[in-house]
């Protein structure tokens, strides 16, 4: 798998200096591997750039004042082992859908890949202003990790075979080292039972020894003054944690917060201690059951397999299709090559974009449907029940808020939804293709205030779309798991009448 390294790149001065050292023709065979997205000329790249921050400026009123500590662009480079066996042209490709799919394609870039050294490595850089709403991009915490993770999908998917060889890891071999490894997860997951069955300090104290925690209130720190250590005697926990490394944002385990939390708590809604074992463990147990989803994926739906992950095909709703990434801890090969999934109905999936489009997802719950669906496997749940009412619940209320009846409605009603979505999804993409074009054509001069606000109106525009279309998309989801739970009670209902018959 690729590294990942990221810069910021400060005023225009910085930026001019970084593309021309990517772009040197020594290191790209003669710029054969350069190429530039929404750049006319790439030796130009850092002036078209420039272009487009100005015209930001005007159009949203911004100061036109210069800052040596503006961040004007983005520098991401993004190295390869000289054993992933790749072409630099297929290097090239991966960066430039790395790229792609982090910017959702509404930022100008230019990508070197460079050959000079014992390993080839790409440098892109993005211009930190959008072409299309003129926003700067916001690189938040996560967004560094973001980028790992689409740069090793989209690197593994391109740059790895199929391969018989075992999978660097598995489903039963990550729940392993959770147990083995996950401490913190572990005591966290008993310090926020004893908060809510706990009168006070001294009862906390007991309690905690009975779910094998050590408590120590005696410390104190230089920056976060008294100070609670915690330690597993059950458990290879190496150290003590402190309660502000469990918990920095709030520090609910420290001794204050724990005080303010058990005043809260009333004697008769709390276990003696005990009981407070046994009454954890009962808990403990009903939590590892909430609802996991489990079923087979069939060899003939894996359209690669790799070392880390397999890659599978999915349409979505009728109206969304692309390859997703199922990463190998999530599951367990078969002896007849088939897959044993295990999902949880939270878990987020990203499809490799096949065009530059922001990373689209599917939850755990959707793509296990689809997926033990297209197979004709049956997709075992656990206490799924009161999600399942509360999809149906929401389901109904979408069919009467609709005011649909007769035995063809939610039929109807669906292709509604395709048809509005589709809509939607083209008038979008048109906008966004008119707005780019404009951008393009008035980046070059000063626009006048009338084309000021015919941007402005443009965005707005955009924006109103994007909202109708998350609405449309949220009521076409709800359809859409209504009519599962719908197929799954027909199915129930012809096995149990089948059964009747038979006996």
């Amino acid at each position: 798998m690729p590294t990942t390294k990221s810069l910021t790149i400060q005023n225009e001065r910085n930026l001019q200096r970084a593309i021309k050292y990517i772009l040197n023709p020594e290191k790209t065979m003669g710029q054969t591997l350069t190429s530039g997205y929404k750049i006319n000329y790439v030796n130009n790249a850092d002036f078209e750039m420039k272009l487009t921050r100005k015209m930001a400026r005007l159009v949203l009123g911004q100061s036109n004042k210069k800052s040596d500590q503006e961040v004007v662009a983005r520098h991401i480079i993004q190295s390869f082992d000289p054993n992933d066996n790749l072409t630099p042209e297929e290097i090239h490709e991966i960066g430039r859908q790395t790229v792609l799919e982090l910017t959702g394609g509404n930022h100008e870039f230019v990508i070197a890949t460079h050959v000079d050294q014992g390993h080839y490595h790409n440098h892109i850089i993005f211009n930190a202003t959008s072409s299309v709403d003129l926003k700067k991009f916001r690189w938040q915490k996560g967004t560094t990790n973001l980028l790992r993770n689409i740069s090793d999908k989209i690197a593994d998917y391109h740059g790895a075979m199929i391969l018989d060889a075992p999978k660097r890891t598995s489903h039963a071999k990550y729940e392993k080292y959770k147990r083995e490894n996950n401490y913190r997860q572990i005591l966290k997951e008993r310090l926020d039972f004893l908060l809510r069955h706990s009168i006070n300090f001294e009862d906390f104290k007991q309690k905690a020894h009975a779910l094998n925690i050590q408590v120590d209130e005696l410390h104190k720190s230089k920056d976060y003054g008294q100070v609670i250590n915690y330690q597993l005697t059950d458990f290879p926990q190496q150290r003590p944690a402190r309660d502000y490394t469990l918990n920095k944002k709030s520090r609910k385990y420290s001794f204050d917060k724990l005080v303010e939390r058990f005043e809260n708590n009333h004697i008769e809604g709390v276990y003696h201690v005990e009981q407070i074992k046994q009454a954890f463990q009962d808990e403990h147990q009903k939590i590892e059951q909430e609802p996991d989803l489990e079923f087979v994926i069939q060899p003939w739906q894996i359209e690669k397999d790799t070392m880390n992950a397999i890659y599978v095909r999915v349409e979505y709703g009728r109206y969304e299709e692309g390859v997703i990434k199922i990463p190998d801890y999530k599951l367990d090969k078969l002896e007849d090559g088939s897959y044993k999934a295990y999902f949880k109905n939270k878990d987020s999936f990203y499809f490799i974009n096949d065009e530059a489009n922001k990373s689209k997802f599917l939850k755990g719950a959707v793509l296990s449907k689809i997926l033990s669906g297209e197979s004709g496997t049956i997709l075992q749940r656990k206490n799924s029940a009161i999600q399942n009412v509360r999809e149906m619940v929401a389901a109904l209320n979408l069919i009467s808020e609709r005011q649909v009846n007769g035995e063809k409605a939610v039929e109807v009603l669906g292709q509604k939804f395709m048809d509005d979505v589709e809509q939607i999804k083209q008038a979008l993409q048109n906008l966004d293709a008119h707005i780019l074009k404009q951008n393009e054509q008035l980046k070059y001069e000063n626009p006048t205030e009338e084309n000021k606000l015919k941007i402005k109106a443009l965005q707005l525009e955009r924006k109103d779309l994007q909202a109708q279309y998350q609405k449309v998309i949220k009521k076409m989801k709800t359809y859409d798991a209504g009519q599962d739970i719908m197929n799954e009670k027909i199915h129930e209902n012809v096995q149990t009448a089948d059964k009747d018959m038979q006996i």
